[in-house]
């Protein structure tokens, strides 16, 4: 048995690593640091970091029993926290990066899934005039989220021309040929229309047994650009389907909008920005990524900017306080709101809640009661940096909502920096 001294020791020892738990949970797994830029890492006595390799110079230091980090030149470096100098139970990367300058956003856009097709919501059975049921459409392969290019002879714009071609190729009792594309590829379909009821209760009409509707998912907020690679960030929160499942987009586009009037959000129920925009009018660029933290494409043009270039700010730098948003009211013209931030969650890695916010802003508030659909995008800075957008509204306060952090919006986004000869910072291939 264990001497009673060599018990007590073992039992401070053990309260001590409990109490230390903390430590190693707010250890970050990676950070991002501008030269010059210090990061101070707390630790209980019980723990030790180490510097395990690096690419150019060394970032660690101790400065009046803390430990420091300051990023030198741009690279990357290789930590441990290590328990009584020797056990290591947690490793994190540090990557010194340049200053990056993007322009805000606010303005508001029309985000199209598709520039042609129809979007398929879901498929659903045909009532034959003898009361059975049937599927043509999903016995055929079509699924929903698919995206309908082409029936028979024709290019879809609109919902009326399957109905036409499902006539058509009924009453000659022939499989009609469909095109949809999904997740990026064509598949050539064969659908046999079938006679039978609608949803109306019509008869005697040939019908596929599917639902769609214009590829479209609203009005939302560009983000920001970067001026040097055209790629861009809005939305701050992913596109989903009926199914809440996220929308694979093929070949989306952003286009400008116009708001003309505000729904104010209520407990219990959002508001909405009401927008206008043609499709015709020409796109602003093409959405090539759809995520949980927005969406992400290349501009074909630049809109009029708001406000000039401004630093992104990284998570640590990040503090509860005064802030601002910048968005669209009336028409396209941006304007900045008061908003306060309430929290900061440091998490170390992207999560698109990681601001909680709330709107302090009087003129704000009479218009929209807070946060409004629409509003998701719309670029927060904080100390002349950007620092998140909005994503989503508290539903039983609409004054308050959340926000994704900005260095993860631009990361996303494929502005993951590498450097080249001639010493410009561009974007890294996604």
């Amino acid at each position: 048995m264990p001497k009673a001294g060599t018990s007590g020791v073992l039992g401070v020892l053990v309260l001590l690593l409990v109490a230390a738990v903390p430590d190693v949970f707010l250890f970050p797994r990676e950070l991002r640091l501008l030269p010059g830029q210090e990061y101070i890492l707390h630790t209980s006595p019980l723990f030790t970091i180490t510097e395990v390799a690096k690419d150019e110079g060394r970032i660690l230091s101790n400065t009046d029993g803390a430990t420091v980090l300051c990023g030198t030149a741009v690279g990357e470096h290789s930590l441990q926290l290590r328990a009584f100098g020797l056990l290591p139970v947690r490793a994190a990367r540090v990557h010194v990066v340049p200053e990056m300058h993007v322009v805000p956003g606010g303005q508001a856009v029309g985000i199209l899934l598709s520039a042609s097709g129809l979007l398929v919501v879901r498929t659903i059975p045909v009532i034959t005039a003898d009361g059975k049921s049937c599927y043509p459409a999903r016995d055929a392969g079509i699924k929903a989220g698919d995206v309908l290019l082409r029936v028979g002879e024709t290019d879809l714009v609109h919902p009326s021309q399957i109905e036409e071609e499902a006539a058509s190729y009924g009453r000659l009792g022939l499989a009609m040929p469909v095109v949809v594309r999904r997740d990026g590829k064509l598949h050539h379909l064969q659908v046999r229309p079938v006679l039978g009821r609608d949803s109306k209760g019509a008869a005697n009409r040939f019908l596929l047994g599917v639902m769609v509707k214009d590829p479209i998912a609203g009005v939302g907020t560009l983000t920001f650009w970067d001026a040097k690679s055209g790629r861009f960030g809005a939305l701050g929160h992913v596109i989903t389907n009926e199914q809440h499942q996220p929308v694979t987009v093929d070949d989306g586009r952003i286009v400008p909008a116009q708001i003309h009037s505000i729904l104010p959000g209520m407990k219990g129920r959002p508001g909405e920005k009401l927008g206008l925009f043609e499709e015709g009018a020409g796109a602003l660029g093409k959405i090539d990524r759809n995520t949980h933290f927005g969406i992400y494409g290349t501009l074909f043009r630049f809109p009029e900017p708001a406000f000039d270039p401004v630093p992104v700010a990284m998570v640590h730098e990040v503090k509860p306080g005064p802030a601002e948003i910048l968005t669209v009211l009336d028409g396209e013209s941006v304007e900045r709101f008061q908003i306060q931030i309430l929290e900061v969650h440091r998490q170390f890695r992207s999560n698109g809640k990681g601001l909680v916010i709330k709107v302090t802003d009087p003129r704000l508030l009479r218009r929209t009661n807070g946060i409004v659909q629409g509003m998701s995008g719309s670029p927060i800075l904080q100390n002349n940096r950007l620092v998140g957008a909005v994503t989503h509204v508290y539903i039983n306060d609409p004054t308050r909502g959340f926000g994704i952090l900005a260095e993860w919006m631009i990361y996303e986004a494929g502005i993951d920096l590498q450097h080249n000869e001639g010493g410009n910072w561009l974007p890294q291939a996604s």
